[in-house]
């Protein structure tokens, strides 16, 4: 990391962003979306939130932007001059995505079996989890990425622990399992 002297004289802004985002903008992420305009220019410490955003590690090019370097939370990692601000766009215009590449709706997705109380829901679909936005989660009001075959926002847990809890109502299908998927080939299964 470089040194910068800085021109405003001895004191700087701030600006908190959670990991891996902060990491990526020092790596030359460029635009910084944010949610509302921010009027003034200039040098702003870059401060690692507390929370890690782990979906967002699984994207090949924030795992490119961040490769070899350290992911520190709760701390000032360094500097970055503000040139300008323009409203965030959403997900599918995010400067970490490829040119021309868009954000793909997948068609609706059945659900499957509901599992007897005690047991394990099979979420396997990549569409129970949103990989840009953590909502609260409807039954324990803990964030959470994860999203039922209805789009409600719940943890796998949480829904298990309700269909535990809610025998009779559970079978109303709030809560299901993925339909299993067909096999590859004749004998090729979950297991080797």
């Amino acid at each position: 990391m470089s040194r910068a002297t800085l021109p405003e004289g001895d004191w700087i802004r701030g600006i908190t962003i959670r990991q891996p985002w902060a990491t990526c903008i020092l790596a030359g992420k460029n635009p910084e979306n944010r949610p509302v305009n921010w009027p003034w220019q200039g040098w702003i410490m870059i401060h690692a939130g507390q929370k890690l955003e782990k979906h967002a590690l699984r994207d090949p090019l924030v795992a490119t932007a961040i490769r070899g370097r350290e992911l520190h939370l709760g701390a000032v990692i360094g500097v970055a001059r503000l040139t300008g601000c323009h409203p965030d766009q959403g997900p599918e215009k995010c400067a970490m995505t490829r040119t021309g590449r868009t954000k793909k709706e997948k068609a609706p997705f059945e659900p499957g079996l509901i599992p007897a109380p005690g047991e394990l829901l099979v979420w396997r679909d990549s569409q129970h989890f949103d990989r840009w936005q953590d909502l609260d989660c409807e039954l324990c009001g803990r964030p959470t990425p994860m999203r039922s075959h209805s789009g409600e926002p719940v943890h796998k847990a949480c829904a298990e622990d309700w269909i535990t809890a809610n025998p009779v109502e559970a079978r109303l299908g709030r809560f299901a399992s993925d339909l299993a998927p067909k096999p590859k080939s004749e004998g090729q299964g979950d297991h080797a």
